[in-house]
């Protein structure tokens, strides 16, 4: 058929485009070929590659888990004081404190604070204040019963507390009333008479003694 001098050609409609991207199935394929193109036709650099991955590990690793949205809000949020994470690790520094006897204001220094952020960055360290008016006093309570002798307590931790023990057994030895130092007064004044004003006072010491305990 000839076109006439008036005809127009008009084109047909474009072709679709290929797909260009490639399917999971297509890269396997691929790498299987030149995996095996390599293998066949140039076995030394095939034993490199072999050395090399048998070196660096698997030559796959793994994908990183993404971290869903609720799961990153919760890694910033602080653990609520009420919870037992945060209870858990407040007793372990209140027990840190007590058994290696460190000041109360270690809480509030720089690397403290740092130490606990990397280990535990939802963890909100609380003031001192708490620990000396809340937490020292609770582990106390929770760790001494009401019938306990404090002597016997004391004698029993000295390891723990070599200095506090001391000073515990100085002052908790004093008698909570006054009623006997009264007693030993009263003793003293018939010891001590106007007819024996000119005693020593450690002659005065051993007669008194000698006046309660014998």
């Amino acid at each position: 058929m000839r076109w006439s001098e008036t005809a127009r050609y008009e084109p047909g409609p474009a072709p679709a485009p290929r797909n260009t991207v490639k399917t999971t199935w297509q890269r396997v394929a691929e790498n299987y070929f030149q995996r095996k193109h390599l293998r066949n036709k140039h076995p030394e650099e095939w034993e490199k590659c072999n050395r090399l991955r048998s070196e660096n590990g698997s030559s796959s690793t793994p994908a990183k888990k993404q971290t869903t949205l609720p799961e990153s809000f919760t890694n910033c949020v602080p653990y609520d004081k009420n919870g037992a994470r945060w209870k858990a690790i407040t007793e372990a520094i209140t027990f840190y404190i007590a058994t290696d006897m460190l000041p109360i204001y270690s809480v509030e220094k720089r690397g403290f604070n740092h130490m606990l952020k990397v280990l535990d960055a939802r963890y909100v360290v609380p003031s001192r204040k708490y620990f000396a008016d809340v937490a020292l006093p609770h582990l106390y309570n929770t760790d001494i019963e009401p019938d306990t002798d404090p002597l016997e307590w004391w004698k029993l931790h000295q390891p723990n507390f070599p200095r506090l023990s001391l000073l515990a057994k100085k002052y908790l030895s004093i008698p909570a009333t006054s009623a006997p130092s009264e007693r030993v007064f009263s003793v003293g004044g018939g010891i001590v008479t106007c007819n024996r004003a000119c005693l020593k006072p450690e002659v005065v010491d051993r007669l008194i003694f000698l006046a309660k305990n014998v």
